[in-house]
């Protein structure tokens, strides 16, 4: 649990991790949180929240996979139910728990991933999975899509894995002025050797994918490391 400024633009949010994910990704920075595991009791959480509630507007859950069990929607109910908002992070495996959580409207921004190009053995080593389930992260983005819920799609630019081509491929998938986050890859502590050794893309090499895809109709931005 922690404050951020960052994770939620222009919202004071509470972040809270939980653990367990379907995929490896090789260059993961949270791959401590990849197996389900026992941390702080949910009442310790809300008894911290408790305390902030008065001045911070938003809770921020992260993963591991966040949406990998139905555990997140009671979760999330509690904390709408203190009035605050609710940010997912999600790498789109899991629509089926994505469309409970905005039918019941607990889920005020979705941030999801798109790794890379959305073709199966690109998404296999993105994932570090065989045969990743791709027709579920093209549901959640079609979820999205069809509205109920502010979100934005965000590529994290990992050299081996994603470059420009591949996001060129991917906008006949994405409608125009969707707001899409380019972010840039850090080696560090990633679980993967092989990675860590990698050199990250060049800034303007990215600010060039960012510039392609607004002239290709996307609100497109670029973050800093991640």
């Amino acid at each position: 649990m922690e404050l951020s400024l960052i994770d939620w633009d222009g919202v004071l949010s509470s972040v809270v991790f939980l653990s367990g994910c379907p995929w490896r990704c090789p260059y993961c920075h949270n791959s401590d949180l990849w197996e389900v595991k026992r941390g702080i009791p949910e009442d310790k959480f809300f008894e911290y929240l408790k305390k902030r509630k008065n001045w911070i507007e938003g809770v921020v859950i992260l993963g591991g996979e966040p949406l990998i069990g139905e555990d997140v929607i009671p979760f999330a109910r509690k904390i709408k139910n203190w009035g605050l908002r609710v940010k997912i992070d999600t790498n789109g495996s899991k629509p089926e728990i994505l469309k409970k959580l905005m039918a019941e409207r607990l889920v005020d921004f979705v941030a999801m991933d798109v790794k890379t190009r959305l073709t199966g053995e690109k998404y296999d080593r993105a994932a570090g999975i065989k045969n990743v389930a791709l027709e579920k992260v093209k549901k959640s983005m079609e979820i999205l899509f069809a509205g109920g819920v502010s979100f934005e799609l965000r590529t994290t630019m990992v050299p081996e894995i994603v470059d420009k081509e591949d996001l060129i491929y991917n906008l006949k998938f994405i409608p125009g002025k969707t707001s899409y986050v380019l972010q840039q890859f850090s080696p560090d502590n990633v679980p993967v050797p092989h990675f860590r050794s990698l050199s990250p893309y060049s800034e303007d090499y990215i600010k060039d994918i960012c510039e392609e895809l607004k002239d290709r109709g996307l609100a497109a931005t670029v973050r800093g490391e991640q």
